[in-house]
């Protein structure tokens, strides 16, 4: 899944497949995780948000089943 780099202070990037409601989330220590079953709004509200790490924080991290992705490429 591609990802953009956004500005934040502890997210990298982000990326989102609308078709598998799937958010990949990369965190500035190189950590990366696909939360599921993602609305779109959500991926959104995320990039539009003043602090994208406390959107993140406050509506997406506890709220969603997540797996961490090992040995990315």
């Amino acid at each position: 899944m591609k990802r953009k780099a956004i500005t934040s202070t502890e997210l990298a990037a982000v990326g989102y497949d609308n078709d598998k409601e799937i958010l990949e989330v990369e965190f500035k220590n190189g950590a990366v995780y696909q939360f599921q079953e993602v609305p779109e709004y959500e991926y959104s509200a995320m990039l539009k948000a003043p602090l994208p790490a406390k959107y993140f924080n406050t509506y997406i991290r506890n709220d969603y089943e997540f797996k961490r992705l090992e040995n990315e490429e």
